[in-house]
């Protein structure tokens, strides 16, 4: 009998903001989160928490695209972590994959990694899986429709000290 516990696991990859997500879903302050272009979560690290009276694991992920292990050595973490929990009676609730918005594009190897989740996964638990996309902050600033939000702007982007060429005056 699988017992009632919501497992998600946090997938992407290295430098999406899974940590930080965990950390800020939580409330936990403990946790370490990377800030370089190398992988900080090297092994499966499940977060429990309690949300809305609901006793919620979060599973913190090692990257793909990790500067060390190959895709298929962290899917393989993430399924012998997944099998252990279907031991236990505990099934997976859903996914959440996380997807930094100031990458220009999803890569190949992201587009081929999608379609083996698919797979893998099957039809019934792929309608659990939620994409949601990180970095808005390094993107995008909001405009509050007063001047103290066009000032704001206007000092971010008067931060950059040169200019820069545009492709398009290339010739």
């Amino acid at each position: 009998m699988a017992r009632t516990e919501t497992l998600i696991a946090v997938i992407g990859v290295t430098g999406a903001g899974k940590t930080t997500f965990v950390s800020r879903a939580t409330g936990r302050t403990d946790l370490a989160i990377g800030h370089g272009i190398d992988s900080c979560t090297q092994d499966i690290i499940p977060i429990t928490f309690n949300l809305d009276g609901r006793r919620v694991t979060l599973i913190d992920t090692p990257g793909f695209d990790d500067s060390e292990r190959s895709d298929a050595d962290i899917l393989g973490l993430i399924a012998a972590y997944m099998a252990h929990t279907y031991t236990e009676g505990v099934l997976l609730t859903g996914i959440l994959f996380l997807q930094p918005i100031n990458q220009p594009r999803l890569q190949g190897s992201e587009v081929r990694r999608t379609r083996l989740f698919k797979k893998l996964l099957g039809e019934n638990a792929y309608q659990r899986v939620i994409i949601a996309t990180t970095m808005w902050n390094q993107l995008v600033m909001r405009h509050d429709d007063n001047a103290q939000s066009a000032t704001a702007i206007m000092r971010r982007l008067a931060q950059f000290r040169t200019p820069v060429e545009l492709q398009i005056q290339q010739s």
